[in-house]
């Protein structure tokens, strides 16, 4: 049996929608007219006709109408012809509109740390993905073990309340460690995290290792994200970044340095290209680009950074090391770098 024909409809008219980069449409019905996924011809089962319901469904009440409901649905069915006609009509309910949001569970830590993280502002339309950004960016800014966000849909869809919720890490976490490596023999770590320092909004990740061959000890600190997720690089923009070889033998390599914007415009073209040829598409716009979504940098624009490295320090990796002899491995490197 074949899908003969499909009427998808709305009892009341859809609100148009702003389009995005990458949204680029404005008709929400014709939408989720184009994205139904039981279309004509198509082999008609009853999994699949509920399955395409559900999915358009769920469509609607990510984008902007929560409270949206089917009014009816007919699959009509010609046992002679074997062809079955879909008719389905929506009962959208009212547009939703973000309120104020609402935070439970923060104790220990400033809740702008929160609220800094919201993309959307009070009056913007409701969008579940917006939601489900959020929520992902909460449980990695490092102060809390879970997160959930959700609209409360009973109220006025004018100004709907964004409920949050959190469960906090605790202030100070330190981790002992013990271990041995044919590499650099026998070590003790320790690891610390302080979430709050001295109160204020940062957080310090320290790491001291001590070993027969490897003496090591790092300290990183990090701001609470400013208002549309800014980390404070202008206030303080020393950063380390690490990275590793694969190529045997392998080498971890860590700098030290400062953040520093990439303010020219060819340049960030540049880059931009070099990005889109490694999987990630961007777009240059002057100074910033723009694209999809960083798994944590929240909407773009995006701002590339370059580090003037100060310190480096290489050493032996783990990856294939038990293939050469001692004499053959890398040595702990430490480079100075002057200024530039």
């Amino acid at each position: 049996m074949r899908v003969q024909s499909v009427a998808l409809d709305s009892a009341a008219p859809l609100a148009p929608r702003t389009p995005t980069r990458e949204e680029p449409w404005t008709d929400r019905m014709e939408k989720l007219r184009r994205s139904w996924r039981l279309k004509p011809g198509q082999a008609f089962r009853q999994a699949d006709w509920s399955g395409a319901k559900n999915a358009t469904l769920g469509e609607l009440r990510g984008d902007g109408y929560p409270t949206a409901a089917w009014q009816s649905t007919h699959a009509r069915i010609d046992a002679t012809e074997r062809t079955a006609a879909l008719a389905a009509t929506l009962a959208p309910g009212p547009l939703f509109h973000f309120g104020s949001v609402r935070i439970d569970g923060i104790h220990r830590y400033d809740e702008i740390a929160v609220r800094n993280l919201a993309t959307f502002r009070a009056g913007d339309v409701y969008n579940e993905k917006l939601l489900l950004d959020y929520q992902e960016r909460l449980t990695k800014i490092g102060l809390f073990e879970g997160a959930s966000v959700e609209l409360d849909a009973t109220g006025s869809p004018e100004a709907a309340p964004v409920v949050v919720k959190v469960k906090e890490q605790s202030q100070h976490q330190a981790t002992f460690g013990i271990g041995y490596s044919a590499n650099t023999g026998g070590r003790v770590s320790l690891e610390h995290y302080d979430r709050a320092v001295f109160g204020q909004p940062w957080i310090s990740h320290t790491t001291l290792n001590y070993g027969s061959e490897l003496k090591s000890i790092g300290s990183e600190l990090t701001a609470y994200p400013d208002e549309n997720l800014w980390r404070n690089l202008a206030a303080n923009d020393r950063c380390v970044l690490a990275t590793t070889s694969t190529t045997l033998p392998s080498l971890d390599i860590v700098l030290e340095g400062r953040a520093v914007p990439v303010t020219d415009a060819d340049a960030v073209r540049r880059l931009a290209e070099q990005f889109t040829s490694s999987g990630w598409p961007l777009e240059a716009d002057g100074d910033k680009v723009r694209g999809p979504h960083a798994p944590t940098a929240g909407p773009p624009p995006y701002r590339i950074y370059r580090i003037v490295p100060s310190k480096g320090f290489g050493l032996p990796g783990m990856h294939g090391m038990d293939q050469f002899d001692q004499s053959e491995l890398p040595k702990p490197t430490r480079w100075e770098f002057g200024d530039s």
